[in-house]
């Protein structure tokens, strides 16, 4: 068990333009395994772009090349999401890389879709710039009868190809559903944009009850680890609490206040667990409870929310004290 933790730590090795690098242990052994089917392809000649087959020390010195060049691809990618970021006015917490792709963390969300939209392209344009720049370098090198060299970068480039093309799939986390995200909110606001994704909510006219105001909660499970809740929950659901459940059961409510108070370095070995408000009778209702109460009970909770739960104990609904308020000012 204690093995198992280890792989899933994170460690900084560099720091670029002020900007935090951090990989995860599994990283080394991603590494290893690349570095090794790579130098066993050299070594076997079955590259299929180039007629080349080297020695054992040859091939292990190509593969690990390789692969440092394709990690090192993955990071630029990364980097010009920091940069654009940073040309935007926002900074950026980290950069991690995982060991079959990254992420950067900015510490704020953009202020408009054109910001979005820079920010979220910057990823895919580096790395169909590195793919284009290897492909020439492997036409020059073929053209130079430098093979090992001409094999090493037909991968490299055809490996930026597709985390380019991939990266611009309309899904959330992907870069393309950011740009999808940008164009929604450039052309129909961002609330039109949130409901696309996911986030939009249902409004009615002569609300009386929890059952009648609730919204489909947003769920998110106690061991998810804080910095994958703020990277791929957060980013598309901007509320102030969400719930905390698995199989339908409320093991509490997370803030975003409460999780404001945990340092930004400790997101990614915290679990939610640990910062969620625990399961209280003043944080959940059933779906028959009258509004005022509910408003009553949001307003002196201090989550500013309530889980609804029915009956039979299985989470049901969520309710927002802010969104409550939009939508009764709706319905005046």
């Amino acid at each position: 068990m204690n093995f198992l933790k280890l792989f899933k730590r994170q460690i900084q090795v560099a720091r670029v333009f002020g900007i935090p690098v951090r990989i995860d242990y599994r990283w080394f052994l991603i590494f290893a395994l690349s570095a090794w089917v790579i130098a066993e392809s050299f070594e076997q000649g079955t590259i299929k772009t180039q007629r080349v087959q080297v020695g054992a020390l040859t091939a292990w010195v190509a593969g690990i090349a390789t692969t440092f060049g394709l990690f090192l691809s993955i990071f630029g990618h990364e980097l010009s999401h920091a940069l654009v970021a940073s040309a935007e006015g926002i900074e950026s917490e980290e950069i991690v890389l995982h060991p079959f792709g990254g992420l950067t963390r900015l510490k704020r969300e953009p202020d408009n879709p054109r910001a979005e939209f820079r920010i979220a392209i910057a990823g895919p344009s580096a790395s169909f710039l590195i793919g284009l720049v290897a492909l020439v370098g492997f036409y020059a090198a073929s053209l130079l009868n430098l093979r090992t060299l001409a094999a090493a970068l037909s991968i490299v480039g055809f490996w930026n190809f597709v985390i380019a093309a991939s990266n611009l799939l309309p899904g959330y986390p992907l870069d393309g559903g950011r740009v999808l995200r940008a164009y929604l909110w450039h052309f129909f606001l961002f609330d039109a944009a949130r409901a696309v994704t996911g986030g939009g909510r249902r409004r009615g006219r002569g609300l009386r009850t929890v059952g009648e105001a609730m919204t489909a909660p947003v769920v998110v499970e106690p061991d998810t680890l804080v910095s994958h809740f703020v990277d791929n929950v957060l980013s598309v659901h901007r509320q102030e609490a969400v719930a905390v459940a698995r199989a339908r059961r409320l093991h509490g409510i997370l803030t975003l206040s409460d999780l404001k108070q945990l340092p930004r370095e400790s997101w990614h070995r915290t679990r939610v667990s640990e910062v969620m408000r625990p399961v209280a009778s003043d944080l959940f209702v059933d779906p028959s409870t009258p509004l005022a109460r509910a408003e009553k009970l949001m307003s002196e909770n201090g989550a500013g929310a309530l889980a609804v739960i029915n009956a039979a104990g299985e989470l049901v609904g969520f309710l927002l004290r802010g969104s409550l308020k939009r939508r009764v000012k709706v319905k005046a």
